[in-house]
This record gives structure tokens, sequence and C-alpha cells, in this order.
């Protein structure tokens, strides 16, 4: 047998019988996210919040030392951060689909309560909108007022009907897109890279 008849022996067919689609059959792909961002909604985007037993708000003490925010998972270093800085914040947890990319993303607005007994004006009106919209599509923006630090957040709603969000098939929880979005960001002791940092002590 020549190398050329070898090659030809061993070399597989293609066969568009077994691959090809109906022309008349849609094609399904499934949308999975490859990560998760946490991010209130900008200003130019329509949103809605996801809602259900497998969407349920989730309350999770959090830390922000920079941008990023840290999910904290340690009484310790929970006390720690307290005692220290006074930055551990309780902060409750939506997912929210955005209409221009169809990406799951979550928002975190925190919970604490002021010196005056009340709960920060932006805080108030962020979340309203949150709740406004698990039933209809959405974008939130900013109005501040004259004095420092005043304002709240408004809202407006799109001039055409938008049809129902399409969910991706991951993830298919708030649980998971937790897990996304901080999978890399949980502060678990008070040895945390950031804790030490906070601590003064060198690594």
């Amino acid at each position: 047998m020549t190398i050329e008849e070898l090659i030809k022996a061993v070399k597989p067919k293609l066969n568009l019988n077994r691959i090809k689609k109906n022309r008349n059959q849609p094609i399904t792909l499934k949308k999975v996210a490859v990560g998760v961002a946490v991010d209130k909604p900008s200003p130019t985007e329509f949103f809605r919040t996801l809602t259900g037993d497998k969407w349920e708000v989730i309350r999770v003490p959090a830390f922000t030392p920079d941008k990023q925010m840290y999910l904290v998972q340690s009484e310790e270093a929970e006390a720690l951060i307290t005692k220290t800085c006074g930055q551990l914040k309780i902060v409750d947890i939506r997912a929210y689909i955005s209409h221009s990319t169809g990406d799951i993303k979550l928002d975190a607005i925190p919970q604490h309560i002021g010196m005056d007994g009340e709960r920060n004006a932006w805080n108030v009106s962020h979340e309203k909108i949150m709740i406004m919209a698990e039933t209809q599509w959405v974008a939130m923006f900013s109005e501040r007022g004259l004095g420092k630090g005043s304002g709240m957040y408004k809202y407006r709603l799109p001039e055409s009907p938008f049809p129902e969000p399409e969910l991706p098939d991951v993830p298919d929880c708030i649980e998971k897109a937790i897990e996304m979005a901080f999978e890399d960001f949980i502060i678990d002791s008070i040895d945390h890279p950031k804790l030490l940092d906070l601590r003064g002590k060198l690594q």
C-alpha cells in the first residue's frame, strides 16, 4: 500500500448527513455567563430585578477597602473591621438583568442606620427603584440636591415596551451568581491580606 493509499484509508471522511441541520430547524444555543459583575445599574441601561425563589434578596456583611467589595465570612474579621475602621457594612444583594447586554449583575445596597436614626436617602431611593424593577423595565439615575451629600436616585421608563427578560442558563440562582462574583473576594479570617493591611502587619 502506498503512502497516499494509507492516508486515504485512515483519514476520516466528512459526512454532512450526520452533522447538517434542517434549514427550517432552529439551532439552540445556551447562554452561559463567564463572570458576574457587582455594580449598581448605570444611568444609560434599562434593567429588571430578578425575583422568585431562586432570586431572593440575600443580606450579608461586606467590606470595601478599595473599589472592590469583599464578603466577610468570619465573626472575628467582622469585629476587627468594625473596631479598627468602622467600615463593615450590612448589604442586601439583589440580582438584575441588563436589557442591552442580557447580562446578570449583582446590586448591593447598604442597610445601616445613620446617627439621626434614618437610612441614607440615596440607599432608600435606590432600594425602592430596585423593587419597582421587579415588574417593569426601568433605568436609574442620580439627582443631586443643593446640600452636601443630598439628593436621591430617580427612574425613567422606556418609551417602547420591552419583552420579558430571557435569563442565561448560568447563573441560574442568586447563590450561584454570588459565588461567581465573589469567588476571589471573600474574607474568612483576620489573616486575609486586606485585613493584614488594615492591621499594619507585614505579609
